[in-house]
């Protein structure tokens, strides 16, 4: 945040917050620190939404859905440069990076706009960044997660047939626009699919995945069943993300490409 309010302010407003706190009840685990990291973060208004509401003239960007969120990706918010780097390498807001930003903003995004030194303390951050993980979208229940969730059962993976691999290698030919089929795993636009077949979904070393993809369920898994709802209609089975190819609509050609994913080990 630029330093456009006085630090005195800043830190009244964190010790105003420290004392609501103490007197109020203790809570248990989580909540606690919720509860604790609401009060804390009153000194974050100043510069930032934490409520949806809209407010004209705030120096930083909307702490709303913060949480998971790529750096430097609010619409219509003037980013430094600095964290326009940061966001092009994919920083994402969890827990280590947020204490990590928050211990040190400058160390962290050299030449950030946030310029906000009131100090907190070791115990107090993980309060803060527990409250601003609460701002954050519900997990995205994706019509491929519903599909998955519906045909849990009764889905039995296919042996491997040649013919159809041979006929999914021709398949895959679309793929190479976008991804590297080779065991060289190079990022392209997209991920690589090399190990696809049974790697957990949004979880390519090194690739900058999209929001929606990264809030699918973390159990999910690439196999055949999730695999041909996808291809089938990408931005419709996960809306929001950047793979915008259209789909392989024929499921006889789908299962094709996927015999050959599989292939890939």
């Amino acid at each position: 945040m630029p330093d456009l309010f006085p630090n005195r302010l800043l830190r009244n407003l964190l010790l105003s917050a420290g004392a609501l706190w103490l007197a109020e009840p203790a809570l248990a685990g989580t909540a606690a620190e919720v509860a604790r990291g609401k009060l804390l973060a009153e000194a974050c208004r100043a510069c930032h939404h934490l409520d949806g509401k809209t407010r004209q003239g705030l120096a930083g960007p909307s702490l709303v859905g913060v949480w998971q969120r790529q750096a430097g990706t609010v619409p219509h918010y003037s980013y430094s440069e600095g964290m326009r780097a940061k966001s092009r390498a994919c920083l994402i807001w969890n827990g280590e990076t947020l204490e990590a930003f928050l211990t040190s903003p400058s160390k962290v995004v050299p030449g950030t706009h946030m310029s906000f030194n009131a100090s907190l303390g070791p115990a107090e951050r993980p309060q803060v960044i527990a409250y601003l993980s609460t701002l954050g979208k519900p997990p995205a229940v994706s019509r491929l997660a519903l599909r998955l969730r519906e045909s849990a059962e009764g889905h039995p993976t296919r042996a491997i047939d040649p013919e159809r691999v041979s006929a999914g290698q021709e398949e895959a030919r679309k793929c190479t626009a976008c991804h590297d089929l080779t065991s060289q795993r190079k990022i392209l636009i997209g991920p690589p699919l090399w190990g696809v077949w049974g790697r957990a979904v949004a979880s390519s070393p090194g690739f900058c995945y999209s929001e929606a993809m990264r809030r699918l369920p973390s159990d999910l898994v690439w196999n055949e069943r999730s695999l041909s709802l996808f291809l089938e209609d990408p931005p419709g089975m996960v809306a929001g993300t950047r793979m915008l190819f259209t789909g392989v609509k024929a499921e006889k050609r789908r299962l094709g490409l996927i015999g050959f994913l599989r292939t890939l080990q």
